[in-house]
């Protein structure tokens, strides 16, 4: 019986078989492992990448690279979006390509019945096992900044504090993700704790839309609204302070960061130095 083509599609890990995987691992041999089937957005796609090679690294099996392939929010007519997300974070750089290295298959069959020769093992993701334990991601973070283009060396003289608001499609009425947004109200909130505990700091607020939604905010920001998304990945993660949104785009940000990460909570589990704010968007530093 032919499968659908959702049904070819590389599966999603859950705790359980992410955990289960990481077991088997140890006893069983495999090529290594490698992440396809995603068609989000890049923030997301990337931040798959990254739970693969971590996975392959605690796991001590290779990473086999997949291209991205479909990447969404494209400009019109622009052919090399995917490529662009690659080449931003030095995806293809210094990793083996999937492609014709051996026999690919999903997670979910490795576990269930396979008995073949030595696979390459493929999942979306495999954000489940660092969601029970972000920490997993420490050995390799420095390798992470090191292949990524976007990472600036040293500070410049102004102390920065960039913000992420997420607007955009969880703005929209009626959007299935409007849990994601987060009100103005708690955003002014961190941005006057921000200043109130590094005085002098320039808060810079990227987001989407016109000005006068963001009339809630403190004075002395200044708004970068509608900037290209790989400029505004720049400035994120090299900012001394970093406020996430309940986003893959600025988790992956963060995850990159050498400064101070202020994190609000979504269905991603933060690393252990990163300092929590609540829902009113009050945090302790």
């Amino acid at each position: 019986m032919l499968r659908s083509r959702f049904q070819r599609q590389a599966p999603f890990l859950n705790m359980h078989d992410a955990v289960t995987l990481f077991n088997a691992l140890k006893t069983r041999p495999i090529l290594g492992v490698t992440c396809r089937g995603k068609q989000d957005g890049g923030g997301a796609q990337v931040h798959a990448i990254l739970s693969a090679q971590a996975f392959a690294r605690v796991a001590n099996v290779p990473y086999f690279h997949t291209p991205l392939r479909r990447v969404a929010h494209a400009p019109r007519f622009d052919r090399r979006w995917a490529a662009k997300w690659e080449a931003a974070f030095g995806l293809s750089d210094c990793h083996r390509s999937a492609k014709g290295t051996g026999k690919i298959v999903t997670s979910q069959r490795f576990l269930d019945e396979y008995s073949g020769p030595p696979p390459i093992i493929e999942a979306r993701h495999f954000h489940k096992f660092f969601d029970a334990d972000a920490d997993r991601y420490l050995p390799l973070l420095d390798e992470f900044r090191a292949s990524c283009p976007l990472v600036v060396a040293g500070k410049g003289q102004t102390r920065i504090a960039a913000v992420h608001i997420r607007r955009g499609d969880v703005a929209k009425p009626g959007s299935e993700v409007t849990r994601r947004l987060t009100s103005m109200d708690a955003n002014a909130r961190a941005i006057e704790i921000i200043q109130a505990t590094w005085p002098g700091i320039e808060v810079r607020v990227f987001s989407q839309g016109p000005p006068e939604d963001f009339s809630r905010l403190p004075g002395g920001c200044k708004f970068y609204l509608d900037v290209d998304v790989f400029e505004t990945l720049r400035q994120l993660l090299n900012a001394d302070v970093l406020v996430t949104a309940k986003s893959s785009f600025s988790y992956v940000a963060a995850l990159l960061s050498r400064g101070t990460v202020i994190y609000e909570p979504f269905w991603h589990s933060p690393l252990s130095s990163w300092t929590v704010r609540s829902p009113d968007g009050s945090f302790v530093y």
